[in-house]
């Protein structure tokens, strides 16, 4: 070990009591290491804790002008708050990745001189006993943090803290000011700066998000948009009749009067529930019949039975995308644009910028906005390879975490952000733009069809990912965080037995596509609760893998930019055994609840599916509270009102072919009837089906399937509920669902009464509300 060790003990040592405050300093190491009081752990005279104080020496007013960001979750929860106070006059480093290194070489020079001998002592976390290896930590002071802290292969002897101090706020930054600047006027209240060389040459990559004020501002785009509007639809263009695959036409383009070879498609088209980037290969105009079209490359992955559609123009009619990467686009009050001028040696950018407190090209005098800051960095902690991972109390901007291959870890009490950008939409893989199944107008083969599966396989399997809010491994947990403004993902778990809980993920995918969820889960064994997704693009609490939980979540306002999504969505074969559970999902753009394509035994009970399908955007007529699709599940208990088509439709016809239910070069066996084993009962309902969500009206048999049993059908009126205008979702003394239930063992035990209720409470019973707890936006 480099130097003798010397310790002093300040307090008194007491096991699962917080009462201690030790120092423990090293000789030849810059600074005092401290132990603060860590409530409920144990104490090892030879295996002490190691602890350093952070202070990024930054602005120390930099918080304060934060306050109103993050104000609604600066309450820090008391369960999962492991802080003491230290002496404010220790500093021992002034980063983040300072500390973590000084930490892994103390542990990595304990290991090798002594060995880590594992504590005896124990705790309770996630319901479970486990052992608690000596605690390295980073306490942080208030300050902005931008760093890229990189973690990787953490010794499991050694538990990694890196929390805020009491009553400190902590800002990790995922972005940089933009500083020497030399603002002139460009034309009318544009303004121009160059990008001093310095910056450049510290940030090689151009950047995509740009703040100012630290409020967002929209990159220059046709149509325009602001960003409180980025989840509405009528912000995207529409393509008019004459699009084919590969060629939009659209005659609002004319008035744009923008050459638009070489911007940038955002293309939500073909089935709608995938959203691919194209560069614009040609543009053409037209004044004499005042007509415009442009056409992009022919090979997007994944458009399925569209390819087989490319030439017939009514599959390409009514869709939608935006344009964007054009300087001439810029004109409107809040957007910008990068100009990289190509081959210059050295790089030479011109930053265009309208601000957003000019209103119009007609103002002579123009101000340059006070501070401008852009993204630099994606990740401010990357950390692969750890157990017993400890991020508490701190705030990101700008900036997210990545944790895999994670073992045993907690983030908690966390605010987010814009913590992922990206203007371009990862590929999922290439596509033969030769291929017969692309070019061809006629409808897919059987055989054709298989054949494509197997080439959506080698898609998939390569799919790439965009920079994303992880947490990768066993036993990990995400708990007290918020997330807003993503365009696109917001939190993501994976691995085997995972938890999130108190979650708000709200503003995200405003590119619509299926690809980027508010909350994800995939794995298997994961749960999801007391959480909320608010505000989406696509689909919202979605999970993939075996044996996944949602459960007292609050799903709603979703998939309001693409198509064929639901709130809460699984649907694969491989996708069994889910239960979802006490959740409320409404005011969706179409779909509430969702098992698809050859989904199984799933239990589905006490959800409340309430404005499955808003009239006014609705374009599919696809309102509906609950699909269900496969074999061996179990409903029960459940209340579906207000839907626009049908509350539900649960299929009894064979499963047709899907190639996305293909993985590792096999496909499964189409299912010959579907629901035959399904057990539906004691549900409140409108009405049902099985057709258009898997039975066509030809199909001889396209009835609801299911064994159904205790069933209402009836209005949300005649259910006669307290009031389901204002989310008070139970039955009244009055209510024919009160006692009308059937008695099936285990699932309606505990009922009051002389019987179970129908619907998703009981009279007389727990009052319960789902979603999370941290904010008024829960």
């Amino acid at each position: 070990m480099n130097g003798r060790v010397r310790k002093t003990c300040r307090g008194l040592i007491l096991i699962l009591l917080a009462a201690r405050a030790c120092a423990t300093e090293f000789d030849g190491m810059k600074g005092p290491v401290v132990s603060p009081a860590i409530s409920g752990l144990g104490y090892n005279e030879d295996n002490s804790d190691v602890w350093f104080v952070v202070d990024s020496n930054s602005d120390s007013d930099y918080a304060d002008r934060q306050t109103g960001m993050f104000a609604n979750h600066r309450a820090r929860a008391a369960n999962d708050s492991s802080r003491s106070t230290v002496d404010t006059e220790i500093v021992a480093v002034g980063s983040i990745q300072q500390c973590v290194d000084k930490l892994h070489a103390i542990c990595i020079e304990r290991i090798r001189s002594a060995g880590a001998a594992s504590r005896s002592t124990q705790r309770s976390w996630n319901g479970e006993w486990q052992k608690v290896a000596p605690q390295y930590g980073c306490l942080l002071k208030t300050g902005k943090y931008e760093e890229h802290v990189h973690i990787e292969n953490w010794p499991e002897e050694c538990s990694l803290y890196i929390q805020a101090d009491d009553h400190e706020h902590i800002v990790m930054k995922g972005t940089a000011e933009l500083t020497g600047l030399t603002w002139s006027v460009y034309k009318g209240s544009v303004l121009k700066t160059p990008i001093p060389a310095a910056f450049i040459a510290e940030h090689p990559t151009p950047f995509q998000q740009l703040f100012v004020d630290e409020e967002m501002l929209i990159e220059a785009r046709w149509p325009n948009a602001k960003l409180e509007e980025m989840l509405l639809p009528s912000v995207w263009a529409q393509t008019k009749k004459g699009s084919l695959y590969g060629r939009i036409e659209d005659n609002d383009l004319y008035t744009a009067n923008v050459n638009w070879t070489g911007a940038l498609a955002t293309l939500n088209v073909a089935h709608q529930f995938y959203t691919w980037t194209r560069y614009v290969h040609s543009y053409e105009r037209d004044d004499a019949s005042k007509t415009a079209s442009f056409t992009y490359p022919r090979d997007l992955p994944s458009i399925t039975s569209w390819a087989g559609r490319a030439n017939v123009t009514s599959a390409w009619t009514g869709q939608q995308y935006f344009l964007s990467g054009k300087l001439e686009a810029l004109d409107s009050p809040g957007e910008w644009f990068l100009d990289v001028a190509a081959g210059s040696n050295p790089p030479v950018w011109t930053l265009y910028l309208w601000p957003p407190t000019s209103a119009s090209l007609a103002d002579e005098e123009v101000a340059p906005p006070s501070s401008v800051e852009v993204k630099v960095r994606d990740l401010c902690f990357n950390v692969t390879g750890n157990k017993n991972l400890r991020i508490v109390g701190v705030d990101f901007f700008g900036c997210t975490f990545q944790c895999t291959g994670c073992r045993e870890a907690l983030v908690s009490n966390v605010t987010m952000l814009y913590p992922t950008y990206n203007r371009l939409i990862p590929e999922m893989g290439p596509v033969d733009t030769d291929s017969d199944l692309v070019q061809s107008p006629e409808v897919l083969t059987d055989d054709q069809q298989r054949s494509l599966s197997l080439e959506y396989i080698g898609v998939h399997e390569r799919q790439e990912k965009a920079v994303e809010t992880l947490l990768a491994g066993n036993n990990n947990k995400i708990s007290n965080l918020s997330l807003k403004y993503s365009n696109n993902r917001g939190v993501t778990i994976s691995g085997d037995s995972n938890h999130v809980e108190n979650v708000l993920v709200h503003g995200t995918c405003w590119l619509g596509t299926l690809t980027y969820t508010p909350i994800a889960a995939s794995g298997s064994n994961n749960v999801i609760t007391r959480s909320t997704a608010a505000y989406y693009g696509n689909a919202g609490i979605t999970t993939h893998g075996p044996n996944h939980t949602v459960s007292y979540c609050h799903s709603h306002h979703g998939g309001l930019i693409g198509l064929d999504t639901a709130g809460i969505y699984t649907g694969s074969p491989s996708d069994t055994g889910a239960e979802y559970h006490h959740n409320w999902v409404h005011d969706m753009r179409e779909k509430c609840i969702r098992g698809d394509d050859l989904s199984a035994n799933m239990t589905i009970h006490h959800n409340v599916m309430a404005n499955c399908g808003e009239p006014n955007q609705d374009v599919r007529h696809d309102g509906v509270g609950l699909i269900l699709k496969g074999l061996g599940h179990v409903v029960y208990a459940n209340t579906m009102i207000y839907c626009q088509r049908v509350s539900r439709c649960m299929p009894a016809c064979g499963s047709p072919y899907k190639p996305w239910d293909c993985h590792a070069n096999r496909c499964p066996l189409l299912v010959i009837s579907q629901n035959d084993d399904t057990l539906y009962f004691n549900n409140a309902q409108h009405n049902q089906t099985g057709q258009f969500c898997g039975c066509s009206a030809q199909d001889d048999i396209h009835r609801a399937g299911g064994i159904a049993a205790g069933i209402f059908n009836g209005t949300a009126d005649e259910m006669k509920l307290v009031n389901p205008k204002s989310m008070d979702f139970r039955p009244t003394e009055q209510s024919p669902l009160v006692n009308s239930g059937v008695v099936r063992p285990p699932y309606t035990d505990g009922y009051i009464g002389k019987a179970p209720d129908i619907g998703a409470y009981e009279y007389g019973g727990e009052d319960w509300k789902p979603g999370c707890s941290i904010s008024a936006d829960c």
